[in-house]
């Protein structure tokens, strides 16, 4: 597989932090995969996502840190890309990324399909062309993860739920190598988080796009994650209350053959449900 982000030596710290929140000595993604990011809160999920997606730089500055993207265009040093031009960054996010959060982002008088579509317009050089195929892209997704009586209203109109649907469309049909969500399924019944999963995983396949995808949902990730990362923290104070997140080798699980391999060797679909959800009730004590 093509090998997408390398990420080595990786340090985040926040504005006026004393240490770091997130440390990743090494860990890649490659291009074509859907991956879920789970653990408990304030392992640096989050953090690592908005490093990847330009979103937040919190990156310390250190000569043995590499963050590089490999797109289609070229290889991009993504620290660089910060210390350049915001017009120059804001464009390379809106070609390459797109982003699906529980907090929305649509027209309230618009219909569907227009919000739908509208962040594919941003920035093309054949725009008829373009929306001519966001239009039928929106109408088939549209079909896929709603019912008739949402399809007549403008956004305004849908609930919270329906809202998080229509952004999942949205985020597809935007034009970008990878797709970036936070806990984007946090407000849909299981139902409609499996319509729009199912929708996203066949995106990616049929398009050879990315998915990185920030989850609590132990379920969701077994069903459709390609590889699923615990991030753990350690211990960053000496009363332990302080954490600083890590990748370690052994919690990274890729679907294999019907079960899940990491360093430590195969281990079954249900032994992974009862690790993941063992992690998350000692974390939570």
């Amino acid at each position: 597989m093509k090998r997408l982000f390398t990420i080595r030596n990786l340090k985040c710290q926040y504005p006026g932090a004393s240490k770091p929140v997130l440390e990743i000595d090494a860990f890649d993604v490659f291009k074509g995969e859907l991956i879920f990011f789970l653990g408990a809160s304030g392992v640096g999920k989050s953090t690592l996502i908005e490093s990847l997606g330009l979103m937040n730089q919190t990156v310390a500055k250190d000569p043995r840190t590499e963050l590089t993207y490999h797109s289609s265009r070229g290889n991009y040093a993504l620290l660089d890309l910060w210390e350049g031009d915001p017009k120059e960054l804001a464009q390379f996010r809106s070609k390459e990324y797109s982003f699906i959060f529980q907090r929305t982002n649509l027209f309230e008088k618009v219909s569907l399909q227009s919000n739908a579509i509208l962040p594919s317009l941003a920035d093309v050089d054949a725009f008829s062309q373009v929306r001519l195929r966001s239009k039928a892209l929106a109408q088939q997704l549209l079909q896929n993860v709603t019912d008739s009586d949402f399809e007549l209203k403008n956004a305004g109109a849908l609930s919270g739920g329906q809202k998080q649907r229509l952004a999942f469309i949205q985020a597809i049909i935007s034009p970008h190598e990878v797709l970036f969500g936070d806990e984007p399924t946090g407000n849909l019944d299981w139902g409609n988080a499996q319509k729009v999963m199912n929708t996203l995983k066949a995106h990616i396949a049929s398009e050879e796009r990315t998915g990185l995808i920030v989850s609590h949902d132990i379920n969701l990730s077994l069903e459709f994650a390609d590889r699923i990362v615990l991030m753990t923290g350690r211990s960053n104070s000496a009363n332990g209350q302080e954490q600083i997140g890590q990748i370690l080798e052994e919690n990274v699980f890729a679907r294999e053959a019907g079960a899940w391999k990491s360093t430590n060797g195969t281990i079954s679909h249900g032994a992974l449900s009862d690790k993941l959800k063992s992690h998350f009730e000692e974390t939570a004590a």
